[in-house]
């Protein structure tokens, strides 16, 4: 396996830029791709809970167009060069990032500054994607492996069938 296809710290150069953005950059000469993957603070645990759900909403809306391309847009740019971008929210950060070809980075960069800081969120789209995520809610109501990942650790008595047992596969 090639050495440098592998990052670690002697491999990795890191940057902080003017406006307080911190690049890191691993540079691999023997792949013609790239990746870049972006994080925000910012998520789930700074919503009230009358925001419940807001920042992955929101990170679900971002790429379904700007003031300068519509949904239809970005997907066709990306899909021509076979390049990949998407956001997305956890519980600390909103995170984005993307895939391609060293040579289609212009575009990449441009429809991920576009995504981030033009969203326009269609309405038409607003209505789809809360049609996801209550679809996705009600999937996982119904999942009994997630309910039971929900119960605090005192809610299963020791004896049960669902107390670790040594040696046993779960």
């Amino acid at each position: 396996m090639n050495k440098l296809a592998v990052p670690d710290s002697t491999s990795i150069v890191r940057q902080q830029i003017s406006n307080g953005l911190v690049v890191l950059v691993h540079e691999n000469h023997t792949n013609p791709s790239l990746v870049l993957s972006g994080y925000l603070r910012g998520g789930s645990l700074l919503e009230t809970p009358a925001q419940s759900g807001l920042a992955s909403f929101t990170a679900s809306m971002l790429r379904r167009g700007t003031i300068n391309r519509s949904f239809a847009d970005i997907n066709e740019s990306l899909e021509a060069v076979g390049a990949s971008f998407g956001v997305g929210s956890g519980r600390h950060i909103t995170d984005f990032g993307g895939k391609c070809l060293s040579e289609d980075l212009p575009l990449l960069l441009d429809i991920m500054t576009d995504v981030l800081t033009n969203p326009i969120f269609p309405e038409e789209h607003v209505d789809k994607v809360r049609g996801q995520v209550l679809t996705g809610l009600q999937e996982r109501d119904n999942d009994t492996q997630h309910g039971l990942a929900d119960l605090p650790p005192t809610a299963v008595r020791r004896g049960s069938p669902l107390w670790p047992q040594p040696g046993r596969r779960t």
